[in-house]
């Protein structure tokens, strides 16, 4: 296997994409080794221990503004902002819900390039906006397109361009930078919230993945504190 570490430096935010809607979203750097490695243990697995559902009576919109409020929160935390959502007709409750839930991460509170960070942190309050107040989203389309059409094609969950593709969808792409810059002694613990969209999706792959990036990550980091 090629080498993996320079993948897996703190600086992820390498630059932002845009789309045709002014959505901002995050372009983080990943490894096309680790990434095959991951999926074809992934499909180790029996079928039927992947067969989950989510939270019974939740529909997938609620699921995806959960996830996305959550990190939202996040990332206001990370900036230093006062939450400025305080109304959310769409989703009243799941919004108190999240924010009663909600509890200050461990997290590099200096990013490393800021102007992206601002520009996908104003990206992501837009959203959330849009979502409270219709209800839907450009970025939910595409949630709800991942789940409707690729959730249980093994074709696509063994694909090397499925990493991209799960990466333009906001709140997988913010999933893997908060875990990325947490605080390199603990693995942040998955919010119920979080745990609903990896089993709508199926995306134990992508899950598995983070969990190994960071682990490389907080290695890389110890041994050049060993090194000083």
């Amino acid at each position: 296997m090629k080498t993996l570490l320079p993948l897996f430096c703190a600086v992820l935010f390498v630059g932002c994409a845009h789309s045709n809607k002014g959505h901002e979203t995050l372009e983080l750097a990943y490894s096309d080794d680790l990434l095959e490695q991951v999926q074809k243990e992934a499909y180790r697995v029996p079928a039927s221990a992947m067969e989950l559902e989510a939270e019974e009576g939740k529909s997938l919109r609620r699921v995806y503004f959960g996830v996305l409020y959550q990190q939202y929160l996040s990332l206001n935390d990370i900036a230093g902002e006062a939450n400025e959502v305080k109304y959310c007709p769409q989703f009243h409750h799941d919004k108190i819900s999240v924010e009663e839930k909600f509890e200050k991460s461990k997290i590099v509170k200096s990013v490393s390039n800021k102007n992206n960070f601002t520009k996908h942190y104003a990206s992501i309050k837009t959203e959330v906006n849009t979502l409270c107040e219709e209800g839907r989203s450009d970025n939910y389309y595409k949630f709800d397109n991942l789940i409707t059409y690729h959730v249980n094609r093994p074709q696509f969950h063994r694909s090397a361009n499925s990493m991209k593709a799960v990466l333009k969808i906001p709140v997988f792409a913010n999933y893997y930078y908060l875990k990325m810059i947490s605080h390199p002694s603990e693995f942040l613990a998955q919010t119920q919230e979080e745990k609903e969209m990896f089993k709508l999706s199926k995306t134990f792959w992508f899950e598995k993945y983070v969990v190994l990036a960071q682990t490389y990550r907080n290695g890389m980091i110890k041994a050049e504190m060993v090194k000083r």
